[in-house]
């Protein structure tokens, strides 16, 4: 049941992907500028504090967060699983199809949002999917893992990254060569791979939503205050 927020309203759902129910948490503003998909696996799971700062400075701005469990418990703990962005990428894209078809998102500026491994899948899915997707930012990403779809990007592409990070910051760098839509690499200074330092997570929410701002055209009937 949808629990009503004092600007919208938050609720559990479910979207089938192939024989497997994928779990996500959705959140409303009323009215929204636009949806934003979190992308979570491999160890980051949708109820993860520091998703959780991000989505926050995102429904600030009137954006919908959509935060969605791409593998099950027992998969993220799978090895086959830990590098291999196939089977996550495949669902990512059900979730956009599944809001795409949804009456009261079909027409949203849609969003992505991917960290580690799962910054793969989000950069997988944007390149397939170019039809769908307006904006993309990732955290301490693994673009190197999806190296043959970066040329495919068209989505203004963010990476965020840690200065302390430097073996992920150096995989950044790399991409950013292969990448030939609107990006930018920022580095948080001071931060490691886990921006769990004081602030750095605050960093990371407020970069991610102005380049969300910047780059996803406002829905219809959306009237900044």
């Amino acid at each position: 049941m949808a629990t009503t927020l004092e600007k919208g309203i938050s609720r559990e759902v479910e979207i089938p992907a192939a024989g497997f129910c994928m779990r996500a948490s959705l959140e409303q503003p009323m009215p929204g500028r636009g949806m934003i998909v979190f992308a979570n696996g491999f160890g980051s799971r949708r109820f993860h504090e520091s998703n959780r700062i991000v989505a926050d400075a995102l429904e600030s701005a009137d954006f919908a967060t959509l935060m969605v469990d791409l593998l099950a418990p027992e998969e993220e703990e799978d090895p086959q699983f830990i590098f291999d962005t196939s089977l996550p990428a495949r669902r990512l894209a059900h979730v956009v199809r599944w809001l795409k078809r949804h009456l009261d998102y079909s027409d949203w500026p849609l969003g992505i949002f991917g960290s580690g491994t799962c910054g793969a899948v989000v950069l997988e899915i944007a390149a397939c999917m170019p039809e769908f997707i307006d904006a993309v930012v990732t955290r301490a990403g693994r673009p190197d893992l999806a190296e043959t779809w970066l040329p495919w990007v068209e989505a203004p592409t963010e990476m965020i990254v840690g200065s302390e990070d430097l073996h992920i910051l150096a995989v950044n760098q790399r991409a950013m060569g292969r990448l030939e839509c609107p990006c930018q690499l920022v580095e948080v200074p001071g931060a490691s791979h886990l921006f769990s330092e004081p602030g750095a997570m605050d960093t990371v929410a407020t970069l991610a939503r102005a380049w969300f701002e910047r780059n996803m055209a406002p829905s219809q009937g959306w009237e900044q205050a």
